[in-house]
Parts: C-alpha cells; sequence; structure tokens
C-alpha cells in the first residue's frame, strides 16, 4: 500500500451514534479515527478485532469496563483487541 497524507478535514466525517462521529484513514491491517463526541454523547458497548489507540484532544472521555476511567486532553488511551468497552463525554 501506498503512504497516505492526509488532513482531516478533507476525511468526510461519518455519523456512529446520535452525537459522535469519526473521520477515519485506513491502512492494510489497521485504522486512524478522529472521533468527535459531542459533550453527553455515549458509544454503546462494543469492541473491535485490533487493537485501538486513542488520545483526547478535548474535553474528556469516561472509559467502560474499568470504572470511571477518565481521560482528558493529552491523555493517550488503548484497548486490547476484541475487548468490549464503551465511553462517553462530558
Amino acid at each position: 500500500m501506498e503512504p497516505q497524507f492526509v488532513h482531516f478535514d478533507h476525511v468526510q466525517p461519518f455519523e456512529l451514534v446520535e452525537g459522535v462521529t469519526g473521520r477515519p484513514l485506513f491502512g492494510e491491517g489497521a485504522m486512524l479515527n478522529l472521533i468527535e463526541l459531542e459533550p453527553g454523547a455515549v458509544v454503546p458497548l462494543h469492541s473491535h478485532e485490533h487493537e485501538q489507540l486513542g488520545i483526547v484532544l478535548r474535553g474528556m472521555q469516561a472509559r467502560r469496563p474499568y470504572g470511571a476511567t477518565i481521560t482528558r486532553p493529552g491523555e493517550p488511551a488503548s484497548e486490547a483487541a476484541k475487548a468490549s468497552f464503551t465511553c462517553s463525554s462530558g
């Protein structure tokens, strides 16, 4: 696969659930996704076939089922492949 160089402003967003949009960049075995959650938005319990890595750019995110793990701007998080989780914004 050839390298891809994009600006997320040029990637068409799609709605994952109400109040949550994504802007994906797909590779052969990986995906980078700019996820935006409106305040109070909730992503239902789900899992992915591959490991998930993320970083909060602004606001905060609560992740479960690990209690109320809160990530804030500049803080990264990871999820193991096939792990079920949910998240919400505040």
